[in-house]
């Protein structure tokens, strides 16, 4: 089986879903975000818990989409606040 992983930088938390490509919701994860850890950190933290989805079920990894608050600016794909 495959699937779909989602991550949603939010606020206040991180959500993280992986889902079939029948839409079955097969795993899913939150942390809560904390803006002043170091970003090493931050991303410390989100690949283990995208290990932990991974693991947790038998599929395997299609695609990765990632949602962020604010705009990328297209020219450097850094994120701009908004």
């Amino acid at each position: 089986m495959s699937g779909v992983i989602g991550i949603d930088i939010g606020g206040t938390a991180i959500k993280m879903g992986f889902v079939s490509l029948e839409g079955i919701i097969l795993a899913k994860k939150s942390l809560p975000f904390d803006p002043t850890i170091p970003f090493p950190a931050l991303i410390n933290a989100v690949c283990f818990s995208l290990e932990d989805l991974m693991t947790s079920s038998a599929a395997t990894v299609g695609a990765i989409g990632v949602a962020t608050p604010g705009f990328a600016d297209p020219a450097t794909g850094i994120l701009i606040d908004g």
